[in-house]
């Protein structure tokens, strides 16, 4: 649950985004995202009865803010900010289906297949969106567009499915 918490404050983060300062706003999606997630798997492991997960994946939010720091301050190049994030937020997406199709507590239950598909999507879309940005040269104006809130409903809604099929 502190992983779906951390995800809620990075959504809220971007949600006030031109309310507070950019540089909290980035400083706070770019660690809660990652962290969220790497607790997410943590604790996804240990629900299947896995071993915990290696504490390497603990880096990962720092490496994220190291690199958001640089990209953000250092260079100012928003769409590699948004690649670096999006596979740190993705990779963990589709470890955790990886994992949820193949160690299903409950074989027979079709909500095991239902989850894992979620994952595995929400990280396809989290990491098309990442290699969009790097590749579109007027991607801002997709962040300042319906589409932005579009990605990020559907993200949640994908979100919150698995963890509703959980429950």
């Amino acid at each position: 649950t502190t992983g779906v918490s951390l995800l809620g404050l990075g959504y809220l983060s971007l949600c006030l985004r031109g309310l507070i300062p950019d540089s909290i706003s980035i400083l706070v999606a770019n660690a809660a995202f990652p962290l969220g997630m790497v607790l997410h798997l943590a604790g996804m492991r240990l629900f299947l009865g896995l071993s915990p997960i290696s504490r390497r994946w603990y880096a990962l939010p720092g490496g994220v803010l190291a690199a958001a720091a640089v990209f953000h301050y250092g260079y100012d190049l928003e769409a590699w900010r948004s690649l670096i994030l999006s596979v740190a937020i993705s990779v963990p997406h589709f470890v955790m289906a990886f994992l949820i199709l193949r160690h299903p507590v409950r074989p027979s239950s079709m909500f095991y297949g239902v989850i894992g598909s979620l994952l595995a999507l929400a990280g396809v879309m989290i990491l098309g969106r990442g290699i969009w940005s790097l590749s579109e040269p007027q991607f801002h104006v997709f962040l300042h567009s319906p589409v932005q809130f579009i990605f990020f409903v559907s993200v949640i809604v994908l979100q919150l499915g698995e963890t509703l099929a959980f429950m």
